[in-house]
């Protein structure tokens, strides 16, 4: 079998997530948003309401609220640890620190999706697109993840309805991102036809198992090898 490596740009996700989200719809509702404000909002108007003002105004700053200069956020890529902390702060009056844009609504859309886990239904007659996984930055408490630039994905709650389920049954899953019509596009498949050769290239100019897991372990595995 032919080895394959996936290649994936973070911040090209991240911004498919943040267009899917600030989509209207043709019946002038922002479902996704909608879902993340039921939480503190109890009323169905209400929640259309400040959905639709939340969605115009995330469409029209998209450089105020997608790349914000904070601790929460970096060239597009997301800290979902900080944004927790900063729900947190604003846990006593959320809905007014959210609708007066204190707090960055997009990052609580984000929390509520990704970290609280809201159910995405997924099926393929809906018109509703569908979120891909999140492209997140951890906190780089380690040398590992610090050398690897680490960037790890968080996939949505999904829930598979209708003609979603009758494909899983047939072999097709939704719920990976090359299956995702709309998100296909995303991944590169890079298909490793000679293994050996590039293995041996890297060896040449100098790249070892300890370039990407520089641990003791990783270390003393290499004097032994090659000593």
């Amino acid at each position: 079998m032919t080895p394959v490596l996936w290649v994936l740009q973070p911040q090209r996700l991240n911004r498919r997530i943040f267009d899917i989200i600030t989509e209207c719809t043709r019946t002038g509702r922002y479902p996704y948003i909608e879902s993340a404000m039921r939480s503190i909002i109890s009323n169905d108007k209400t929640t259309e309401r400040i959905a639709r003002k939340i969605g115009s105004e995330l469409s029209e700053n998209i450089h105020i609220y997608f790349t914000p200069k904070s601790d929460s956020a970096s060239n597009g890529l997301i800290n979902i640890s900080t944004i927790e902390s900063a729900r947190q702060t604003y846990a006593d009056r959320l809905l007014s620190a959210i609708t007066c844009y204190e707090f960055n609504p997009f990052h609580y859309i984000l929390l509520r999706i990704y970290s609280d886990g809201i159910p995405l239904i997924i099926d393929d007659f809906s018109d509703i697109k569908i979120l891909p996984p999140l492209a997140t930055i951890p906190q780089y408490h380690s040398t590992r993840i610090q050398s690897q630039h680490g960037v790890f994905l968080i996939s949505p709650h999904y829930l598979l309805e209708g003609g979603a389920k009758k494909l899983y049954k047939s072999g097709i899953d939704l719920r990976a991102l090359n299956r995702q019509p709309e998100n296909c596009d995303l991944l590169t498949k890079i298909l490793i036809t000679e293994p050996g050769a590039i293995a041996h290239a890297l060896r040449n100019i100098g790249e070892r198992k300890s370039s990407l897991f520089p641990e003791l372990t990783t270390y003393a595995e290499e004097i032994e090898r090659f000593w």
